[in-house]
């Protein structure tokens, strides 16, 4: 996984998007995944959120395709520690630690 230059529309910046990481496939470096930051710092009425994007490599420069998920958290800290451990996720443990952490806000 390597990190690679992505151009940030200009509606990302006014949605107040963060951009926190870019991975690169390893098996098609064309392609990559954006993770972004939404409200980390709990200004708005909704809890923390990270977004994933698709990004595609267009001219040297990964261009935002689109939003393949987003997921809401309790605290900064939650959101910051999943966004880290994010690009360690097997499918299988992405699923199991979004279900888990489901089940705690729902306790």
């Amino acid at each position: 996984m390597s990190k690679g230059r992505v151009n940030i529309p200009e509606w990302f910046e006014l949605d107040e998007l963060s951009v926190i990481n870019t991975i690169v496939s390893k098996e098609n470096e064309t392609y990559g995944t954006l993770i972004a930051s939404d409200n980390f710092e709990q200004n708005k009425p909704y809890k923390p959120t990270v977004r994933l994007y698709l990004i595609r490599l267009n001219n040297n420069l990964f261009e935002i395709e689109k939003e393949i998920g987003s997921f809401s958290f309790e605290t900064k800290i939650e959101a910051t520690e999943f966004s880290t451990n994010f690009p360690h996720y097997s499918a299988v443990d992405l699923v199991h630690n979004i279900h888990n952490k489901q089940v705690k806000m729902a306790l």
